[in-house]
């Protein structure tokens, strides 16, 4: 998830140049298919990984305006608001994407950890009840670092790092085939 989050995982060991290719890949694809709100979130994801923080926020808008209940999006906002100190924002965003869709990975564990930032204790031993329990259930509910800030049992943290590192091999892609790029003289 950045934090994100496991859509841009790919992205962060490519250098700068292959963010601004990839970068042109998309922003084809979405002038190809303006309401694809998938096109514009997969151009979010890169613009966050090549650190362009205005600008992927204002793409992950655009897939929200395409797709409001569109939890990945919701996600990357979180992801974005949280690295500009925008904690109760980023919760809230991590609250969306919740109510999008229960099982969005990670969100329960990282809108536990963004209001951990913000000093929100209330309902704080239920947030931290609710990710041990998925975790027994062999959810992913959290990202490792997250764990480790929150609880204190090793065998809990070793579990919830064992899910997470047996669900990171490459993961089949939520984003559609890109369309080929024009070949320019």
């Amino acid at each position: 998830r950045s934090t994100l989050f496991p859509y841009t995982t790919l992205f962060r060991s490519q250098r700068q140049q292959q963010y601004e290719e990839a970068l042109t890949d998309y922003q084809h694809a979405a002038r190809l298919d303006p309401n694809s709100a998938v096109k514009y979130l997969a151009q979010a994801e890169v613009l966050e990984a090549a650190d362009r923080l205005q600008e992927a926020m204002a793409a992950y808008d655009q897939a929200l305006v395409r797709q409001p209940d569109y939890a990945e999006a919701h996600m990357g906002r979180a992801s974005v608001l949280i690295k500009v100190r925008r904690h109760l924002e980023a919760i809230k965003a991590y609250e969306r994407a919740l109510e999008c869709k229960p099982d969005t990975l990670f969100a329960i564990g990282l809108h536990q950890y963004a209001r951990m930032h913000f000093c929100d204790w209330n309902g704080f031993d239920a947030g931290l009840e609710r990710i041990a329990a998925g975790i027994r259930r062999g959810e992913r509910v959290a990202i490792p670092f997250t764990l480790l800030a929150m609880f204190d049992d090793a065998s809990l943290q070793y579990a919830g790092t064992r899910i997470f590192v047996q669900g990171s091999e490459p993961p089949k892609s939520h984003l559609p085939p890109l369309a080929p790029r024009p070949v320019s003289d």
